[in-house]
């Protein structure tokens, strides 16, 4: 997507505002302005059309500014633009500009194709460039700009962390165009938070684990599956609110197992983001996901082989015995990793900053650049830290340069 395309999905470049700004067209300001007075009732001044367009730096007008209630909720969300938003097919403060320009909304959804087309041309690379990058051929690129194909989770990975995106924000459309029939079957269980709690979850097996806060005051624990018709019967979801502590525990019934959980059940575990102080949390999954957590310390012991962590702050504990892919979308605080007899990689953003600290017995910290070893790219005394810890294990802090 192309920077001019507004939080809103209207295309900036068309805006009169942005136009004899760009122009420094003063005859262009003064028909604006005062078609603008005539329409809002107000005194718009010559002088008060300037704007370099919504989503990038520079000169604004007030009503953009500090105004539109749609670019403060996305900012506030931290989303590319509103079709990047979980609540944007339903949501009212967007939906008129929506409804009355159709074009708007075709730009906020851009398929996956028409987002990796869009960044690598914005980078500057060629099809065989990017191919080289992630260690595809470029027949690979072509079928996926061509939407005839859709990367592995592998190389959706490696793409995510190429152009520092996120891979919900890679996929968002394809998830909002599906939203009604992604799962079959769900089960949901709500409780009403009223103050700071710590959180132990004790979350069983599953495909995949989705951590995140939001902004309400429930704690919801949703179970999905697009196979398992007694999703409901099969498992109980247990809330308990014991002062300063709340735990969670996912039971299996019926003779459902560990193993068939793992292949057939999504847990999606939403926290009250202004009433997190620590999080502790076990789960046997494929794959976890740690996204929009302002979290103290987050405590996670677990078998997986796939972490993707995307804006959360504070400090992630991961203890885990398994080979693991860590893919950071953002990096704002300490990542430490606590392995027996394991190797593991771990993806950062090309731009940030961290100290590597390496303790235990045995343990070992290496670099790569574009896939390739790399001398020690970390910083002394950073704010950020990716600490290894336990013994005989090895971790591989990785990073992708488009330049």
């Amino acid at each position: 997507m192309k920077d001019m395309i507004a939080y809103c999905g209207l295309d900036c470049e068309k805006c009169d505002a942005y136009r004899a700004t760009i122009n420094d067209d003063q005859a262009l300001r003064e028909r604006t302005a005062k078609l603008w007075s005539e329409l809002n009732n107000a005194a718009i001044l010559p002088d008060h059309i300037n704007c370099q367009g919504c989503r990038v730096n520079g000169v604004k007008t007030v009503y953009c500014e500090s105004l539109c209630a749609i670019r403060q909720c996305a900012m506030k969300k931290a989303v590319t633009t509103c079709g990047d938003c979980p609540d944007f097919e339903e949501c009212q403060t967007v939906g008129g500009i929506i409804k009355n320009n159709p074009t708007a909304r075709k730009n906020l959804k851009m398929t996956f194709a028409e987002k990796l087309k869009s960044m690598r041309k914005q980078s500057g690379m060629s099809q065989e460039k990017l191919a080289e990058k992630i260690g595809v051929s470029r027949q690979a690129i072509t079928k996926w700009e061509n939407n005839t194909g859709i990367p592995d989770i592998e190389n959706m990975f490696a793409i995510s962390s190429l152009f520092n995106v996120s891979v919900d924000e890679l996929l968002s459309n394809e998830k909002i165009e599906k939203k009604q029939t992604d799962y079959l079957y769900e089960s949901v269980t709500e409780y009403d938070i009223d103050n700071i709690k710590r959180y132990d979850m004790n979350l069983g097996g599953a495909n995949t684990l989705v951590l995140s806060g939001y902004e309400g005051e429930k704690i919801r624990v949703r179970l999905a599956s697009n196979t398992l018709a007694t999703l409901q019967s099969d498992f109980k979801v247990k809330i308990d609110d014991c002062k300063n502590h709340i735990d969670v525990d996912i039971s299996r019934k019926n003779g459902m197992t560990e193993a068939n959980a793992k292949e057939q059940v999504m847990i999606f575990v939403q926290l009250p983001s202004q009433y997190i102080d620590r999080i502790e949390a076990s789960i046997n999954a494929g794959k976890v996901e740690v996204k929009n957590l302002n979290c103290e310390n987050l405590e996670l012991e677990t078998k997986t082989h796939n972490v993707i962590i995307d804006r959360f702050v504070g400090t992630l504990e991961i203890d885990c015995n398994l080979d693991m892919n860590i893919v950071c979308n953002t990096l704002s605080g300490s990542v430490e990793v606590n392995q027996i007899s394991a190797t593991s990689r771990i993806s950062v953003p090309e731009n940030a900053e961290f100290t590597a600290v390496k303790k235990g017995i045995g343990t070992s910290i290496l670099y790569e650049k574009n896939g390739k070893r790399a001398e020690n790219f970390s910083t002394a005394d950073s704010e950020n830290v990716i600490e290894l810890n336990g013994m005989k294990s090895e971790l591989v802090i990785c990073r992708n340069e488009l330049n």
